[in-house]
């Protein structure tokens, strides 16, 4: 799966970590244009808590964890999941990681990515607001 999702990334910069956790580098995929690493499962069970936790810790100093998730249910890559802090995402919202990465989509995919930020930042702003 970490093939798979690391060409679908499309950063020049990702590289699959081969042994993952034996040595400096964890998870199984480094994503250094936001400064992140991906643990990628694809498995018939699902264990989300053990799979966050082993995510968090593969994490080296300031990167961003991100557990990528095989939907058991749905052929690969129909439906991967997606968990990260909801801190992580409010920083990769607001960091300049927007415009590294739209340098290498096409103009729909820049166009679903700006949806994408407008309505996480509406969220977020609608949750600042009843605070």
């Amino acid at each position: 799966m970490n093939y798979e999702l690391a060409k679908k990334l499309r950063d020049a910069g990702t590289h699959r970590n081969i042994g993952s956790g034996a040595g400096l580098d964890k998870g199984d995929l480094a994503v250094p244009s936001i400064n992140s690493v991906i643990e990628a499962k694809n498995q018939a069970t699902v264990h989300l808590l053990n799979w966050w936790t082993q995510a968090k810790s593969q994490a080296l100093h300031d990167q961003i964890p991100i557990l990528a998730i095989r939907n058991p249910e749905h052929a690969e890559f129909d439906e991967t999941l997606v968990v990260l802090s909801l801190p992580d995402m409010i920083k990769l919202i607001k960091g300049n990681s927007k415009q590294e990465i739209s340098q290498s989509l096409s103009w729909e995919q820049k166009n679903k990515l700006q949806r994408l930020i407008t309505a996480a930042k509406d969220i977020i702003n609608h949750f600042d607001n009843t605070v």
